[in-house]
């Protein structure tokens, strides 16, 4: 349900300073435009407020909370998108936990200015994808580029029912990516989109998507980061095991010894008890 609430929340919030004219949250920089723009052409602010249905005070901040708000566009696609969800007798069913995943798929994916690439391992050897961003796509954020990557990857994965009861382990080295998947949204439109339509695919598809953080350093022993930029002879594209790059079954002591010692320097003297997995 989360991401099909974004129209009643901008509808809410619209009226609020830093808005644009359908309720997202403007950037700093986008804000202080408009200020100029309507100083440059002198138009008061009465007018302003005319023409935007929104009483602003000095600096383009509201002054008082409206009796009555305006509805944004995106509130009747939401609407109808709700509708559609909650259409069926019983609500639909969606994989959290299952009891008996078909296959595990680990990935990477890696962005850059210029290119793309992916590379994940299924039932068979590894799989990729790389490419050449084209003059539009080129000229959005880095993490646009680094999220859309990624849909992109999962999208070819999935035609055919090729993520129908498979568990996904993709693995970034962009951290916006993560946190907007796992918050189900963002601040950034474009973004919000890249992750509706994750959400979509698991809906449509059935597969379980976890996004994941790695460095960047990672990204380069693994390869994928040299496969964005047409490098096809590193990490897991010359042989290089996928599973070698990707611990999850390590806790934080086996992977880092040193970190015990660490903490226990700053805990000063106070009795650190170390839980197993089991606990």
């Amino acid at each position: 349900m989360f991401p099909y609430l974004r129209g009643f929340y901008n509808s809410m919030n619209g009226w609020r300073n830093q808005r644009d004219d359908v309720g997202w949250k403007m950037t700093t920089r986008e804000w202080k435009a408009r200020l100029e723009l309507f100083e440059a052409l002198d138009v008061e602010e009465e007018v302003e407020a005319t023409l935007s249905g929104k009483k602003r005070g000095r600096k383009g901040k509201p002054k008082t909370q409206p009796e009555r708000i305006v509805a944004v566009p995106r509130l009747q696609e939401d609407i109808f998108a709700l509708t559609r969800l909650f259409s069926q007798s019983s609500p639909s069913e969606r994989l959290i936990r299952g009891t008996a995943i078909s296959e595990a798929c680990y990935g990477f994916g890696d962005a850059s200015k210029a290119g793309f690439g992916a590379s994940w391992a299924r039932t068979g050897g590894i799989k990729y994808r790389l490419g050449i961003w084209g003059k539009d796509e080129a000229e959005n954020t880095s993490n646009w580029r680094e999220l859309q990557n990624l849909v992109d990857a999962l999208r070819e994965e999935s035609k055919d029912g090729g993520l129908k009861g498979v568990e996904v382990f993709l693995f970034t080295d962009n951290s916006t990516a993560e946190s907007a998947f796992f918050n189900g949204s963002s601040k950034s439109r474009k973004l919000f989109e890249l992750v509706l339509s994750l959400r979509e695919m698991e809906i449509a598809q059935g597969p379980k998507i976890h996004l994941i953080h790695v460095s960047g350093k990672r990204m380069i022993e693994q390869g994928t980061d040299g496969l964005s930029r047409g490098q096809l002879t590193e990490g897991v594209m010359r042989g290089s095991s996928m599973q070698s790059f990707i611990p999850l079954n390590e806790n934080v002591l086996e992977r880092f010894p040193s970190f015990k010692l660490w903490v226990e320097e700053w805990m000063n003297e106070k009795k650190v008890e170390w839980l197993e997995p089991k606990d």
